[in-house]
């Protein structure tokens, strides 16, 4: 079982559904984890490679881009700024 495992709503933090929550938890997790910048890409890579293999070829570039550009906002939150108990 997941370290955060307890979120308020099965979603994509701060982005629809699109059947892919198992690929937002687990980047919603490494940002948490935080780390180098590189850490951070790789987190995002990931994203974008789970997402495609749940069928979203289109949907994993712009949230991978998304993400990219504007994901340093969120990077080593807390646990509480991600919406997580």
């Amino acid at each position: 079982m997941s370290l955060f495992h307890t979120i308020k709503a099965g979603r994509c933090t701060m982005a629809p559904e699109l059947n892919v929550t198992p690929c937002c938890l687990a980047h919603d997790e490494a940002y948490l984890k935080g780390g180098s910048a590189a850490d951070r890409k790789a987190a995002d890579i990931a994203l974008r490679t789970c997402m495609r293999s749940k069928g979203q070829k289109v949907a994993c570039w712009i949230y991978y881009f998304a993400v990219r550009i504007f994901g340093w906002v969120g990077w080593n939150w807390t646990k509480e700024e991600m919406g997580y108990e």
